[in-house]
């Protein structure tokens, strides 16, 4: 008998294959997410600004991934008798350019006495557009001026807030003139031969340019346009003073459990109160369109802990800004940014949200009989998860973009920085 010996032939090696998938790529330099820089220092300045004048105001920001970023303050000031007050408000609104000389416009609306006045495409909102702002709100001084944006061409006396890397189509504008131009010389043939001759060939030298597109690209988030699934919530009682070592415990369970796929951080959760704003912090856990929402609250002596998931509908798409001619290459360009949209969700999304919600009550059910059997407290707590109903739930999700959702989307918590 002959023995047999495998060969083993060595496959080719291929080179890395280039991503040309239809995606919008991610980072940290685009607009949306400059706007959020930009919205912080505009709330910072009007802190300082209603120090100076010792007024408090209700002042406050957008959240994460709530876009066009805003930053608002409303006053209501007391006249001396009881109960009658002169009421104010502003709202400042940070809208994007991507690739124009100026990155960013200011939308500024105020109301004083019912009478509301909207500036559009505000060319800055310094120190001293904010402080004319709030004494024209506070201490009846004259209206604030702003530099605008040209919004016609014959505003000649504004600033033109245009592309930068644009030109205009000269190559288009010459060939249709001669071809005009050979109509109205037809009366001499040859010199309207001539005209068409040269417009045929600028023509087939536009026909062969190529066509780009560019994009800046997307934030690292996705816009929120919450689907409420399931929840869950409990209270320990006088255990409220372990809430610090609660929340020690829950971070360490996230860095060292969590897989790679899903990432979590802190954020703050603004919402109104019986008498104004209130603040407070929970831990935020995402994969792909699943949002789950932990809560860790001291209520007195007692301990509130709980989670709610979401399916995010909100997804970024493309809008054009503009379009000319490359001033680098010559060819055809279109400029587009990115804009907050929708987009229907499907059972697969669903199922990334079960295994988020079961990872996160698995690991708080655990955290928690461990604490009540190292303080030695004998309480019964129900475990058992509200859930949806789940048909419902991707029907919820499932709706176009122009229809809207067909069941109820709850609305979330304002997010503050």
């Amino acid at each position: 008998m002959i023995a047999r010996t495998a060969v083993q032939v060595p496959l080719p090696v291929r080179p890395s294959a280039v991503d040309v998938r239809p995606i919008i790529p991610r980072n940290r330099t685009n607009l949306w997410t400059g706007a959020e820089q930009v919205r912080d220092e505009l709330y910072e300045r009007l802190v300082a600004a209603f120090a100076r004048e010792g007024v408090d105001p209700l002042l406050l920001k957008s959240g994460p991934n709530v876009f066009p970023a805003w930053v608002r303050f409303e006053v209501w000031q007391p006249t001396g008798e009881n109960g009658i007050t002169r009421r104010s408000s502003a709202l400042v609104t940070i809208e994007p350019r991507p690739y124009h000389t100026h990155e960013f416009e200011f939308d500024v609306s105020y109301t004083r006495d019912t009478k509301e006045r909207t500036v559009k495409r505000v060319t800055q909102v310094g120190d001293a557009e904010l402080q004319a702002l709030i004494n024209h709100l506070t201490r009846e001084g004259p209206k604030p001026r702003f530099q605008r944006f040209r919004e016609a061409s014959f505003q000649l006396w504004r600033e033109k807030n245009e592309i930068r890397m644009l030109k205009k189509d000269w190559l288009a504008t010459v060939a249709g003139l001669c071809m005009a131009a050979g109509l109205f010389a037809l009366a001499l043939p040859p010199l309207a031969l001539l005209f068409w001759a040269v417009g045929i060939v600028l023509y087939l030298k536009i026909t062969g340019r190529k066509a780009l597109v560019r994009n800046e690209g997307k934030p690292d988030s996705e816009p929120r346009t919450l689907v409420r699934v399931d929840s869950w919530q409990t209270v320990l009682f006088h255990l409220g003073a372990e809430e610090a070592m609660v929340r020690e415990r829950f971070l360490g369970a996230l860095q060292t459990g969590l897989g790679k796929h899903c990432r979590f951080h802190s954020e703050r959760v603004w919402y109104w109160g019986l008498d104004g704003k209130e603040e407070r912090e929970q831990w935020v856990l995402t994969t792909n369109r699943a949002i789950v929402f932990c809560q860790i609250y001291r209520y007195g002596e007692d301990l509130y802990v709980g989670w709610d998931g979401h399916l995010n509908r909100g997804q970024w798409v493309e809008q054009s800004v503009g379009s000319g001619i490359d001033r680098a290459s010559g060819d055809p360009l279109t400029i587009m940014r990115v804009v907050p949209g929708t987009q229907p969700t499907s059972e697969y999304d669903l199922s990334d949200l079960s295994c988020l919600m079961e990872w996160t009550h698995a690991q708080l059910v655990k955290l928690l009989k461990q604490l009540l059997d190292e303080k030695k407290i004998d309480q019964e707590i129900d475990f058992k998860i509200q859930r949806a109903e789940r048909g419902a739930v991707v029907r919820s999700g499932g709706a176009s973009a122009e229809g809207g959702a067909v069941g109820k989307i709850r609305k979330a918590f304002q997010r503050t920085a």
